[in-house]
């Protein structure tokens, strides 16, 4: 499967350092990242199986991959915002 855990994996193992600079009362956030990423990795699996097995995998890959550019993006997007929360 092409996943790629960057986005999630920065932030959870400083979910205290994660919580102070984003002004939050908890690190339940965080920690919530951490259990939807395993959730979406175990939704998305048999999706990637069927693309690869049906498209072939440039198309896969590139599909994929333009996922995940625009998720990362949105990451980025939301973490420079003034409001956090």
């Amino acid at each position: 499967m092409v996943f790629v855990p960057g986005s999630w994996i920065a932030f959870a193992p400083v979910a205290g350092l994660t919580r102070d600079y984003f002004g939050l009362a908890s690190t339940t956030p965080v920690n919530w990242l951490s259990t939807v990423v395993l959730f979406v990795y175990c939704v998305v699996s048999p999706l990637t199986a069927y693309v690869f097995n049906h498209h072939g995998v440039r198309i896969g890959v590139s599909f994929f991959m333009s996922r995940n550019v625009n998720g990362s993006l949105l990451s980025v997007q939301c973490a420079l915002s003034l409001e956090y929360g």
